[in-house]
């Protein structure tokens, strides 16, 4: 009766050795896979375009250049306003980038063309979209050092209502692209 017991209890050790065995197979093939996208990898340019075409502030398009003038105005952001209500972006203030060290700074921005906007602060409708161009003295030795350099960077937007109530919108994944 004894002898029967312990083979009992042997097939049951055995059985739950195996089903760990095959459980953390199934965990390396998913992680080798991709599955845990946290632990395996960065943020990829795609996933960064998904993540800012649905902040309050879009960033819908955007072309960033290591290449002259110094202050980056060769680099392009399409802002739309994602809110039910009209916004207003201040062009000095609005937006926040992080440096290479993960301080944020201001960067300026103007409108690229003259029917996108007049002025300071940028009223922008609900569902409405303008283009501006980014203006910051040391872009090129900051930002886009040379063509091809990986761009990621946390970027917040602070704007007001039409009552002039302040808001603000701090992404929480990077700006992915490449520099061009």
């Amino acid at each position: 009766m004894k002898y029967l017991a312990l083979r009992k209890g042997q097939a049951a050790v055995e059985y739950l050795i195996i089903l760990a065995v095959v459980i953390i197979i199934a965990l390396v093939v998913v992680g080798v896979l991709g599955g845990f996208p946290s632990l395996t990898r960065g943020v990829n340019e795609k996933e960064s375009a998904l993540y800012w075409q649905g902040a309050e502030i879009a960033i819908q398009k955007y072309y960033f250049t290591a290449a002259t003038p110094l202050t980056g105005a060769n680099s392009t952001l399409t802002l739309r306003n994602n809110k039910n209500f009209d916004v207003s972006l201040d062009l000095i203030g609005g937006l926040q980038m992080t440096k290479g060290d993960g301080t944020f700074i201001n960067v300026t921005m103007a409108c690229k063309t003259d029917s996108d906007c007049t002025g300071s602060p940028v009223s922008l409708s609900p569902g409405d979209s303008k283009s501006f161009v980014i203006n910051y003295t040391n872009w090129i030795t900051e930002f886009c050092i040379n063509k091809g350099d990986s761009f990621s960077r946390k970027v917040n937007f602070y704007y007001r209502d039409t009552d002039g109530n302040p808001y603000s919108f701090v992404g929480t994944m990077p700006l992915v692209s490449t520099c061009q």
